[in-house]
């Protein structure tokens, strides 16, 4: 499907996305409600703008560093996982930290990525790399 541009798979009790590669126009993958315990089997996509993996099982923060493979991507959205409720209000600064620049997104969920967001990112990361 070379010039599908969105694929909403959500609650389908998915695993994995090993079968997703061929979508190089693909702008929009909806796979929430779903079985995945990680992203590290998401496929090439170079048109992805959009991901929605909420209500899943994915436990690892390290999850968020296979994001870094889509420059184009702009909204993630990893609601109701054990890794955003275990962050909690450290999830936005942890996805700026494990991203950011190479891939600038500018929501995650509905919530506005904001300058703010990226100053503080600035700083903590100063922190971060001081350590």
């Amino acid at each position: 499907m070379p010039l599908l541009e969105q694929l909403f798979l959500g609650e389908n009790e998915i695993a994995d996305t090993d079968d997703l590669d061929g979508l190089p126009k693909l702008k929009k993958l909806d796979l929430n409600t779903n079985k995945l315990t990680h992203l590290k089997s998401l496929p090439r996509l170079e048109s992805i703008q959009e991901i929605d993996v909420a209500t899943n099982a994915i436990a690892s923060a390290d999850n968020i560093s296979a994001l870094a493979k889509y420059p184009t991507l702009v909204k993630f959205n990893s609601a109701a996982n054990p890794m955003t409720e275990e962050l909690a209000d450290k999830f936005k600064q942890e996805v700026l930290f494990r991203l950011y620049p190479s891939v600038k997104l500018r929501f995650l969920g509905e919530e506005e990525i904001v300058e703010d967001d990226i100053t503080q990112w600035k700083a903590e990361r100063k922190e971060r790399l001081k350590a």
